[in-house]
């Protein structure tokens, strides 16, 4: 009985060359890592200096420094090559940081968080401070989003089931029309798990939430509105926005045709009746768009 046997890296590489894509999907499925690899793989250094939970990480574009958001309500930037603390950071935030990002083209000079109070905050590495912040949301913020290619804007993904966008050359302020995407309305109990933005094609945003549904939205197609109806000057409470938020539950999808695409592995949808008898939902938790 003949044995099957895994071919050498070489062989691999050389019957993609003259057999094509088959032999191509071999050499990714059979070598995308090895034992040599994980083998070689340990713990280069611990990074020790926040006083909570690590939540968060981000590199900057050169990969010289690490950003990390904890639950002591600040970020500390690392040496990406020594490992050594060089900084730390104060927010605005009143908990647990979820969410740390370099915004692009500000030369490592200033970041953005997003938290478990719904604040999200501007920093500036300089003033080791918050330069401004605002809660907009009334849910947990998870997840910040950026791209390379809209230089002053990012995204904020929140378990209130809306995602905004944000300009930091703009005051913030209550009653803003930067809701770009609005889960509430169709989904009803909807919550935004994650967001990320495509480098190639920044029109192109996904999101993650508490169902099996990957969304990609093209933003060029949707247009920025408030999270609520009325007067921005009001001034209402975490529990009031929150309640009028939910009247709108379920009252039907206003995205625009074509603006939105939706994906989901075959089986899933199947199991959603179970879970639900079990209370347990599908969320999404992290989404990434490949770099090329």
């Amino acid at each position: 009985m003949a044995r099957n046997r895994k071919q050498s890296l070489l062989h691999l590489l050389a019957q993609r060359q003259t057999k094509g894509n088959l032999a191509g999907k071999q050499l990714e499925r059979e070598k995308h890592t090895t034992s040599d690899i994980i083998d070689r793989l340990g713990l280069y250094k611990e990074l020790k200096g926040h006083e909570g939970c690590v939540n968060c990480l981000d590199w900057n574009k050169s990969g010289t420094i690490l950003a990390s958001g904890s639950d002591d309500q600040t970020v500390i930037l690392w040496s990406g090559l020594r490992g050594e603390k060089l900084t730390q950071l104060s927010t605005d935030h009143e908990g647990n940081i979820f969410s740390v990002k370099f915004l692009p083209d500000t030369g490592d000079r200033f970041l953005v968080t997003g938290a478990q109070d719904s604040r999200v905050c501007h920093v500036d590495v300089e003033e080791k401070c918050a330069v401004q912040s605002a809660i907009l949301h009334y849910g947990r913020v998870k997840r910040l989003a950026v791209s390379p290619d809209t230089s002053g804007l990012f995204w904020s993904a929140s378990e209130d089931g809306t995602v905004m966008q944000w300009d930091t050359r703009e005051k913030w302020s209550p009653g803003d029309a930067n809701v770009l995407i609005n889960l509430v309305k169709h989904v009803a109990r909807a919550e935004v798990k994650c967001i990320t933005v495509n480098p190639s094609r920044p029109e192109l945003i996904g999101i993650g939430a508490n169902d099996p549904y990957i969304r990609i939205y093209d933003r060029r197609r949707l247009s920025l509105s408030k999270l609520l109806d009325g007067n921005g000057g009001e001034r209402l409470s975490y529990y009031e926005r929150s309640t009028r938020l939910q009247k709108d539950a379920g009252t039907g999808d206003n995205t625009p045709l074509g603006a939105v695409n939706y994906f989901v592995p075959g089986h899933m949808p199947q199991l959603e009746d179970k879970y639900r008898s079990d209370h347990r939902s599908l969320p999404a938790t992290y989404l990434e768009f490949s770099s090329s």
